[in-house]
């Protein structure tokens, strides 16, 4: 009888448990549906939208001021325009996406460039003028020692093969050097070459120097 009651008291002590276990198992949410709710994103955190570009505007200068006559143009496209008098211009219908890159180009000067990412506020690109005269404070590269083209051996395997080739010569060739000076090979030069009223190259003048 008494191993009957402690059998009792045991299994008794047992539901207990399992129910107590179950109704903490049933106020737990579920892991599942804990994973499967996305985590919202703070509004300071979310991309924008990509902003569509239809106009821009600006101005092109150099050192001295405006540049009257340049071109300004979308990289890669052939949406183009040139400047007013006062540098002014304006790059209609674009319908860009995004950020575009715009260059402005005049003869006499390198092109310059600058990427746009809304048409809030107006361009200003400035033109630097290329150089016209030999640079006299240029040095030439070294590299390890090795001065002059004989460098660039170091590292490019095709220096031997570049040595052989015209290019290579063209410092010494007398033939590159008469068309570079334009003259013939004694240094005689000829007068520059006239044009008829057609604007065709007129035959040389047989009584003037060579």
């Amino acid at each position: 009888m008494t191993k009957l009651v402690r059998f009792s008291w045991i299994v008794g002590i047992g539901i207990l448990v399992g129910l107590s276990l179950t109704l903490l198992a049933l106020n737990q949410p579920s892991t599942a549906t804990t994973l499967a709710k996305p985590t919202p994103t703070p509004k300071s955190l979310a991309q924008p939208s990509a902003l569509r570009i239809h106009q821009l505007s600006g101005i092109v200068v150099d050192a001295t001021g405006p540049v009257a006559g340049a071109t300004v143009r979308v990289h890669l496209s052939e949406q183009a325009t040139t400047t007013a008098q006062n540098g002014t211009f304006t790059l209609r219908d674009l319908n860009a996406t995004g950020a575009v890159t715009v260059t402005a180009w005049a003869a006499g000067y390198t092109i310059a460039w600058t990427r746009v990412q809304s048409a809030d506020a107006p361009i200003k690109l400035q033109l630097n003028p290329y150089h016209t005269t030999d640079n006299v404070k240029y040095t030439w590269f070294e590299q390890d020692g090795v001065e002059g083209s004989a460098a660039c051996g170091t590292c490019h395997t095709a220096y031997t093969e570049w040595q052989e080739d015209a290019h290579a010569q063209t410092a010494t060739n007398y033939r590159f050097q008469t068309l570079y000076a334009g003259t013939d090979i004694h240094g005689n030069k000829s007068p520059l070459p006239r044009y008829t009223s057609n604007g065709k190259i007129a035959p040389p003048d047989l009584n003037q120097p060579y």
